[in-house]
């Protein structure tokens, strides 16, 4: 067993060997740098990135330059951590990330999606670690490029792909937030790009390919000239063209999950929240009328057709619960075709059971962490505990719905010893139907920020997630609501 483990090792030392850092200048042309090999950063400590942890780049996937921000590797023969190419750069150009400005400044890929910019607001940051927990020294600064020029590179995955490590980067100590994605560490091997991730569900819906295409303009043009005046289809065309939203788009395509924001308001004051930075949170709230004008349709035509409100343009869903229920009832009276889901932060169990009461079919809840404390860092509830989250659920399961609970993934944190536990025994006492995972889109430096103990060892999001396999063997896990009954 021990020559068969040390084969092994031999093995992944020099499929390592093949891999190369990657590395972009502010024109978002990204090269190779062959005398470096690449690190990742698992939340706590940078760490040499395993081959067996890599996939090809997977479609849909953007790769994005992280200004202020430098990237780390080992140099080939040295046992020392380095920053940035070396002064007479060696690399050879590889794809370039060709791109466009869009009416907002952004850029968008070749492919379309939106490439992120850099933020405006600022975070401070603690010292950073070499691998084997020593302070890096200006003496290494002197041997290699200071990073001018050279910027980390950072892979923002397609639904259904959990990252396994970060991009392994130092910043500067004013380095602006980075806006909020979940930033996944890519490198070069074998002459092509791959990256630090798994697969965790595969659902042919949420593929890249069946979004963005050209004739997607023309139907919301055809869909907002049948309602004019109705302002919640004008809000998710925004959403559709300007953020990419998978869900509005499938209002327009008229297919599969279609998302529904009705609140502007919240009850939760998440640190770097998406609806505040990233996209456009919706201004009104809209009547009856503009919300049957979106879901009846889609239910009465859509293939495995799904209506959910709750999205990330919007703030708490159930804070309109008179609204929610009085159109579910409509929807209801007017068609049994398809699901009826609701994502919400869980705070409001009374709502919640209102809403099934009415005809609601599924529920999801999000949270980053089963552990209280942790997740009142970054959530910071206004006026709710976690005992309601978990009460929900009970409400929820107690009520016939189909019950999911969407983690929020994080490296060196979700994977901690003590957070696997708390998953594990939140999961026994609500007894869900589906563990979504997803990764949490935040800054890396201001979320690791919020956990002073972060430095605390992980078990890595690999052996997290085989913890839950054989923990759950009969638990679905996967990314996405699930399409599970309702009339075809």
């Amino acid at each position: 067993m021990h020559s068969k483990n040390n084969g092994a090792q031999r093995r992944e030392s020099r499929k390592q060997e093949l891999l190369e850092l990657v590395w972009a200048n502010k024109e978002g042309e990204i090269f190779n740098q062959s005398d470096l090999a690449p690190l990742g950063w698992n939340g706590r400590t940078f760490e040499k990135i395993k081959s067996s942890h890599l996939i090809l780049l997977p479609e849909g996937t953007v790769l994005t330059w992280l200004p202020q921000r430098y990237p780390l590797g080992v140099s080939r023969g040295k046992r020392s951590i380095v920053h940035g190419p070396r002064s007479t750069v060696q690399g050879r150009q590889m794809t370039e990330v060709r791109s466009q400005r869009t009416e907002d400044g952004g850029q968008k890929t070749e492919d379309g999606r939106q490439r992120t910019e850099d933020g405006s607001q600022r975070t401070e940051d603690g010292g950073q670690k070499t691998e084997d927990g020593r302070q890096r020294t200006e003496e290494r600064e002197e041997t290699v490029h200071s990073g001018q020029g050279a910027y980390a590179v950072g892979a923002i995955l397609p639904p259904g792909y959990l990252r396994l490590l970060l991009p392994a980067f130092i910043k500067e100590d004013n380095a602006a937030l980075l806006p909020p994605f979940s930033y996944t560490a890519v490198v070069w091997e074998d002459n092509q790009f791959k990256v630090a991730a798994k697969l965790i569900d595969d659902s042919p819906l949420f593929r890249a390919h069946h979004f963005n295409s050209s004739a997607l303009e023309k139907k919301i043009k055809e869909r907002l000239n049948k309602s004019p005046h109705n302002r919640l289809l004008k809000h998710l065309s925004n959403c559709a063209l300007k953020y990419y939203c998978y869900t509005a788009q499938n209002i327009f395509y008229q297919r599969w999950e279609g998302g529904l924001p009705t609140s502007p308001t919240c009850n939760a004051d998440c640190r770097g929240c998406i609806s505040t930075f990233s996209q456009e949170r919706i201004k009104f709230v809209p009547t009856l009328k503009e919300i049957l004008e979106v879901a009846l349709p889609h239910l009465q035509k859509a293939p495995k057709a799904i209506i959910s409100f709750g999205q990330g343009c919007e703030g708490e869903p159930t804070f309109q619960a008179s609204l929610l229920e009085k159109a579910i009832k409509r929807i209801r009276k007017e068609t049994l075709r398809g699901v009826l889901n609701l994502n919400t932060n869980g705070s409001l169990p009374g709502v919640i059971k209102r809403l099934a009461l009415a005809g609601l079919g599924s529920l999801r809840i999000s949270i980053n962490s089963a552990t209280p404390r942790i997740y009142n860092l970054y959530y910071r509830p206004q006026g709710y505990s976690f005992k309601k989250i978990e009460t929900s659920l009970k409400v929820a399961k107690d009520c016939g719905l189909f019950t999911s609970l969407n983690l929020l993934v994080f490296p060196g944190i979700t994977d901690r010893r003590e957070e696997v536990e708390a998953v594990i025994n939140l999961i026994e006492r609500t007894e869900i139907d589906l563990l979504q995972l997803r990764d949490l889109n935040i800054d890396p430096h201001l979320y690791l920020s919020l956990f002073p103990e972060s430095k605390r060892e992980s078990l890595g999001i690999m052996e997290f997630l085989q913890i839950l396999k054989k923990r759950f063997p009969h638990l679905k896990i996967g990314s996405f609501n699930q399409y599970i009954f309702g009339v075809h």
